[in-house]
């Protein structure tokens, strides 16, 4: 299993609140195939001083992937300007992915969208 391309966009609405659009690309073997998998991601706000501040995880999805691989997405609405802004001046937002075989309980991998920068 693999993770590849993980991307991040963020939109402001005009009422304010923002919206986080990733995706990626998720790959497996041949032999994964018949397993069950489990996908998540989680909003990390990037902190210059310490430990990075979690902003919001999606729910766990599970699944039995198709032969080869395919495109994952995930979409946060609606999330609030006091939720991301925990700093002075502007915020640097990344997602990480995480995926897992549920059939044989391994570890999950996880890959990291590129941080944006972006004024709460």
């Amino acid at each position: 299993m693999n993770i590849t391309n993980p991307q991040l966009e963020a939109s402001q609405g005009a009422n304010g609140l923002w919206t986080f659009l990733v995706t990626a690309f998720l790959e497996y073997t041949r032999e994964e195939v018949d397993s069950e998998f489990e996908r998540w991601a989680s909003v990390f706000e990037a902190d210059a001083i310490g430990k990075d501040d979690p902003i919001i995880e999606s729910a766990a999805l599970r699944f039995r992937p198709p032969s080869g691989g395919h495109p994952a997405q995930w979409k946060f609405q609606n999330i609030s300007r006091d939720l991301i802004d925990t700093e002075l001046g502007d915020e640097e937002i990344y997602v990480q992915i995480s995926l897992r075989n549920f059939t044989t309980d391994s570890f999950p991998i996880t890959a990291r969208t590129p941080t944006i920068t972006i004024s709460a």
